[in-house]
């Protein structure tokens, strides 16, 4: 029973990071062929199989698609739904591990350069 249990928040954590994945890049792209090549190549790609056998928290990635969905949102609309989310989802992506507060800055220094040209400031 525990097997079966841990199999299947395994493949939920998958399942997850591919749909999270799908609805980032079909904000992105606007085309849903895209968005779904897009989430299964992020679900399955190889290194987060490997890091399937034993490293549980490396595949708890789905916050960080929907971190990177609310915070372009947040730049196009500036409203304050879409901070409350990416403050969310921020602080939950950070909370699954440690390394993944360093990915989150990355993200967010990304997102600094980003939101100018997508204001049309520059």
């Amino acid at each position: 029973m525990k097997r079966l249990l841990s199999i299947s928040v395994l493949v939920l954590a998958f399942a997850l990071s591919g749909l999270s994945t799908y609805w980032l890049c079909l904000e992105l792209t606007e085309n849903r062929w895209a968005a779904f090549v897009g989430g299964v190549i992020f679900a399955f790609a190889p290194n987060r199989l490997v890091h399937g056998l034993g490293h549980f928290a490396q595949i708890v990635t789905y916050w960080f698609p929907l971190y990177a969905l609310f915070a372009i949102r947040l730049t196009r609309s500036l409203t304050w739904k879409d901070a409350i989310w990416t403050g969310i989802f921020l602080a939950l992506s950070s909370l699954v591990n440690i390394i993944h507060v360093g990915a989150n800055f990355v993200i967010t220094i990304f997102l600094e350069f980003f939101t100018p040209f997508q204001l049309n400031i520059c």
